[in-house]
């Protein structure tokens, strides 16, 4: 009988075995690769912002919030929130083409619109638009600073500020000293891409370039003067004036400021080099002969004196007028008319009427386009009658924050 050997047979080398086990495997068709991969967990949100903008739309409080992700992203969004700036979306990657149904939180930009005209703003009707395009358009020529900067005007109106957010902006369309009372007066409008409510913060006191400091005396805001806000809406204007104390001493401010709370939030505007003045300061030469025609540089206003005298009629100077204009307009004519006759005597303007329109101040009534309309100015007696006017300067400009007319007409004969 044969004796069994005392050490036991060697297992197959791995790489044999293997093979005959994958060949067993593929004899009897049983067995299957299953390859298992990683589902990132984080998505650059960086790259996806700067490839499709995000849809925006208003909240309650007026303010423009993402409503989806990013046009490029794919997946489920039906319950997208934008709670945190933070939408859910499904990941798309599995083995086999199909969605593996992991939901994952993809960081969106933050709920305030892009800042610069670069950024674009999907808004939800479908329209593409940029922040600042929100605001209310500015006129041609406007000068419009850098957000959150102050903003070196040049010695041009309109001036525009605008916000470190470009969501709102405050632009100055003139400062004169024509306003009543022969004070410094300037003329803004607002403008936001949200609706909110604002109301005048504080001003500062607007300095000359003569280095006279001028302090705020009253404001007037949408046509009031109450501290109470008003409410604005996205892209639209609120319009605004303040008057000063004094009258300026040159034709230059150097430092404007003025402080608008917009909904709460502190919005402080400064201007620097904003002119002093109205549109022009030509004058008609009468010649002594009346009418006498003073017309605006840019041929839309001409404003006709028809007589300058009265003195048999009511003992006192009065001027009388026709402006007519190459459209339809609100007219206002206001306090602070004068003259100076051939002897030295100075006149100041009492009353003065414009269409059916009467009274001692501000006065508006409507110019349609190429028919005109009649006023008149009733000066202070005095104890002087004059032959003649060395000058003859009316109040009167477009009842709008424009750059006012200035009407002046020397060598004028009192009748």
């Amino acid at each position: 009988m044969r004796a069994l050997p005392t050490t036991l047979p060697q297992p197959l080398p791995n790489a044999i075995s293997k093979s005959l086990l994958i060949g067993t495997c593929i004899l009897i068709s049983s067995c299957t690769d299953t390859v298992y991969r990683e589902v990132p967990q984080t998505v650059n949100p960086t790259a996806t912002a700067q490839t499709q903008p995000i849809i925006y739309t208003t909240d309650a409080n007026g303010q423009l919030v993402p409503v989806t992700t990013p046009a490029n992203m794919t997946g489920d969004t039906s319950s997208a929130t934008t709670t945190d700036g933070v939408l859910p979306v499904t990941s798309q990657m599995s083995t086999s083409g199909t969605t593996t149904g992991t939901t994952l939180p993809i960081t969106n930009q933050t709920t305030a619109p892009p800042t610069t005209d670069a950024q674009p703003v999907l808004l939800a009707d479908g329209t593409i638009t940029t922040a600042t395009s929100l605001l209310a358009p500015t006129e041609e020529g406007t000068v419009t600073g850098l957000p959150g900067e102050d903003i070196n005007c040049n010695n041009t109106v309109p001036c525009r500020w605008l916000s470190a957010d470009s969501q709102f902006a405050l632009t100055v369309s003139n400062a004169d000293n024509i306003a009543s009372q022969d004070r410094l007066s300037v003329n803004f409008n607002v403008t936001t891409i949200h609706d909110t409510s604002i109301s005048i913060g504080s001003f500062d006191d607007a300095v000359d370039s003569g280095s006279m400091r001028n302090k705020a005396l009253d404001f007037t805001l949408n046509g009031s003067n109450s501290s109470a806000p008003v409410v604005i809406t996205a892209g639209t204007k609120v319009l605004g004036t303040v008057n000063y104390t004094e009258s300026a001493s040159t034709s230059l401010l150097s430092n404007f400021s003025l402080t608008i709370l917009d909904n709460g939030t502190v919005r402080k505007a400064t201007f620097f080099n904003l002119p002093i003045g109205s549109i022009t300061t030509d004058f008609a030469d009468c010649n002594l002969a009346l009418p006498c025609n003073w017309v605006s540089p840019d041929g839309e206003i001409a404003i006709s004196l028809l007589s300058a005298g009265g003195y048999a009629s009511n003992g006192r100077l009065t001027a009388n007028f026709k402006v007519i204009s190459t459209r339809d307009m609100d007219v206002a004519v206001d306090s602070g008319a004068s003259a100076i006759s051939s002897d030295g005597t100075r006149f100041t303007s009492r009353t003065h009427t414009l269409g059916s329109q009467n009274g001692f101040e501000q006065i508006i009534d409507e110019s349609i386009a190429n028919i005109g309309i009649s006023g008149s100015v009733d000066f202070f007696r005095t104890d002087t009658i004059p032959v003649s006017l060395v000058s003859l300067s009316l109040v009167i400009y477009e009842d709008a924050p424009s750059p006012r007319w200035n009407p002046r007409f020397v060598s004028v004969p009192v009748q």
